[in-house]
């Protein structure tokens, strides 16, 4: 059942966040074109397994103007703020950034 209270947007969008940066540490694309080439890519993805790609992007879509408010932007998980305020252009940018200072500190604890 699709909710459209702003509330249950904030983790949708934290999980989208994870999908989008693990997408640009794999492909290389531009950062600003990273959200509609992961949805490109994920059409493929559902014909290679013998689903209807563009039928899954049009379900989403509609999902989405389902869940959609008019609210202020989501907002990024408080604990990961400090790391967004680097000085970076476009807000994929910023986020990169702190997507690699997680992976350095994940790295390090793990050595």
């Amino acid at each position: 059942m699709a909710m459209n209270h702003d509330d249950s947007n904030e983790p949708r969008a934290d999980w989208a966040m994870t999908a989008v940066l693990a997408f640009l540490g794999e492909c290389g694309t531009d950062p600003e074109d990273a959200i509609g080439d992961l949805v490109c890519n994920l059409g493929h993805l559902a014909d290679r397994f013998g689903i209807d790609g563009a039928a899954q992007i049009e379900r989403g879509l509609r999902a989405y103007r389902v869940e959609h408010v008019e609210c202020p932007p989501v907002t990024v998980a408080p604990e990961r703020i400090k790391e967004l305020e680097q000085p970076r252009d476009g807000w994929i940018g910023r986020a990169l950034d702190a997507a690699h200072e997680q992976y350095l500190t994940d790295k390090k604890a793990e050595d």
